[in-house]
């Protein structure tokens, strides 16, 4: 167990280096990470990308694919970053994505070649993803090939049933939907798979 705290302290220190918060970075067993319908439904019935992202349904895994993928990882570490409420919100979103994939990299270089990340929300790594561009009856599959930034781009915990709401309270941590009311509230959370 000491080398996975090890393991936790220089990834949480790379976090907080790279814009996360460290009072909302906490590390969670994966059998902890919960797994639920809700969410890719919500994406299906409610996002106005869905089907318009190569990182959202119908171009991501399964809830059931998710559900066996976890089931080979025994640590994750949830990374939160607290919302800007100034200033653009996406450049906010836009960073919690790069330092997900950062972190999985750095992860992979200290031998946890299986690390996987994933981030919240829309991916934004381009202004418009090429699935737009792509013809509509395309295999999801074959449409993920044609991805500008494979090595980057990563699912969001929701486009694959992840239950944000509930992983994140397994920690501790409270979780709010955001309103106008709220809006010094507002958090992102990726978390990294670690086997």
């Amino acid at each position: 167990m000491d080398e996975i705290n090890e393991l936790i302290q220089i990834l949480t220190d790379s976090a907080v280096k790279w814009g996360a918060s460290r009072e909302f970075t906490k590390y969670i067993p994966a059998e902890k990470v919960v797994v639920d319908g809700w969410p890719r439904w919500k994406c299906m019935f409610g996002c106005e990308v869905y089907g318009n992202t190569l990182c959202c349904p119908p171009f991501v895994p399964s809830i059931e694919e998710t559900k066996k993928f976890i089931k080979d990882y025994t640590h994750a570490l949830l990374i939160g970053f607290k919302g800007e409420v100034s200033g653009p919100l996406m450049q906010n979103h836009k960073k919690m994505q790069k330092t997900m994939v950062k972190l999985e990299k750095k992860a992979f270089q200290l031998n946890y070649p299986k690390a996987f990340a994933f981030s919240t929300g829309s991916c934004l790594l381009c202004k418009k993803c090429i699935k737009q561009e792509l013809d509509d009856d395309i295999d999801p599959l074959v449409a993920r090939t044609f991805c500008r930034h494979r090595n980057k781009a990563r699912p969001s915990m929701e486009a694959v049933g992840i239950d944000v709401f509930s992983t994140v309270k397994k920690v501790g941590l409270n979780l709010e939907t955001i309103t106008e009311k709220n809006l010094d509230e507002l958090k992102y959370f990726g978390l990294l798979l670690i086997s």
